[in-house]
């Protein structure tokens, strides 16, 4: 590809861009290497963001984006545009839906994992713009990772008049409702205890108020019973409850 990367092979493909896993033999590690496709529109925005990702600096529920650099692959094009990021081995949260059922620690893990996160980057000034299950990375511990924050535009909160900035704020509030739901279900909660999480979710106006609806049902005691009136209904397949 280009002086110290060395391509290993193509991953996966998504509206803007082409994964390659590649490694960084200088520094010896494995990352992901995003290619933005040529003649995308809004190249400018995509890579603008992910230099303000490299700015946020690590946290352990966001990927952590290296840098920017121009590569050139055979076949592909010359001096295109390439996000750098480290290198996840999990699967998203959306193909995991399909999977054995979350236990208690694992669906705490989850939810607090990605209300941290966008704490984090909202904090740092950004919105993420598209958080659906797929752009959850899951490693093999149930540890939320966030990647893709949305290419088509530049969600730097400053740059955004008052009412979009609050806008692009909601926008992700209601991403981390609808994926704390889907994970609670997973978990197999009661019909019951879902249809209070609801309420309490769709009554929540900022990311506190859906962390505290999470929290309080998962410290509720567990029943044992398959009865409606438990909170969770049975253990989960993996880890510990």
């Amino acid at each position: 590809m280009n002086d110290g990367l060395t391509l290993i092979g193509a991953i996966d493909s998504g509206l803007y861009g082409r994964v390659y896993k590649a490694e960084q033999v200088d520094l010896e590690r494995v990352v992901a290497v995003k290619i933005i496709k040529p003649g995308y529109p809004n190249v400018a925005d995509a890579i603008a963001h992910a230099k303000k990702l490299v700015q946020i600096g690590p946290h352990n529920n966001l990927v952590t984006v290296f840098g920017v650099e121009y590569v050139t692959i055979n076949n592909v094009g010359e001096n295109l545009p390439a996000v750098v990021m480290e290198w996840l081995d999990g699967e998203n949260l959306g193909r995991r839906l399909n999977g054995p059922r979350f236990t208690r620690q694992e669906t705490r893990r989850i939810c607090t994992g990605m209300f941290d996160a966008v704490e984090h980057i909202h904090a740092a000034g950004i919105a993420h713009g598209d958080l659906h299950p797929g752009n959850i990375i899951l490693l093999s511990d149930c540890t939320p990772k966030i990647i893709d924050i949305d290419p088509n535009r530049d969600n730097t909160l400053s740059r955004l008049s008052t009412i979009s900035r609050e806008g692009a704020i909601v926008n992700d509030l209601g991403y981390c409702r609808n994926n704390a739901m889907l994970v609670f279900r997973q978990a197999r909660f009661s019909i019951a205890a879902m249809a209070d999480l609801d309420v309490r979710l769709q009554g929540a106006d900022n990311l506190d108020a859906i962390r505290q609806a999470c929290d309080e049902l998962l410290s509720q005691n567990v029943s044992k019973s398959t009865g409606p009136s438990a909170a969770f209904v049975g253990n989960g397949l993996c880890g510990d409850e």
